[in-house]
């Protein structure tokens, strides 16, 4: 039988990063109190370390930008100065994406519903090591 495991993920990032990313001037302090709104267990040292403890319920966060997300959050989007990003740069789509939109509005047309779920996902698209459960193909039954 395999079961969730319910260990937290850890993650390391300082108050410069946090800060930069939200355009503040937050102090380490003030930063811990606001990610512990947000569930998330932190610590900062002297140095302007952080070190931040995502429980299992919080599986959104995968990376320290999340974090700098909860952190926007907790401190309150209305309260970030507005200003013009340091670089700017050029988007656009990856031609597998550019494709999948193609094939899900022809399919869209032809009557069909969309449904997008993350119960099923391929082992290869997993972003996590968590353990997870295998299905096999339903056997054929012969009752066709």
């Amino acid at each position: 039988m395999i079961t969730p495991t319910m260990k937290t993920e850890h993650f390391e990032t300082t108050t410069k990063y946090l800060n930069e990313g939200l355009g503040t001037k937050l102090a380490p302090s003030r930063i811990v109190k606001l990610l512990t709104k947000m569930c998330l267990k932190a610590s900062c040292d002297n140095k302007g370390n952080i070190k931040v403890e995502a429980p299992c319920t919080r599986s959104d966060v995968l990376h320290p930008q999340d974090i700098v997300e909860d952190l926007g959050i907790a401190y309150g989007y209305n309260e970030i100065v507005h200003r013009i990003p340091p670089s700017a740069t050029v988007g656009r789509h990856l031609p597998i994406n550019h494709l999948t939109d193609q094939i899900r509005n022809n399919v869209a047309m032809l009557g069909f519903t969309e449904v997008m779920t993350w119960a099923l996902v391929s082992k290869k698209e997993k972003s996590t090591d968590c353990v997870a459960a295998r299905l096999r193909l339903p056997r054929h039954t012969g009752d066709r």
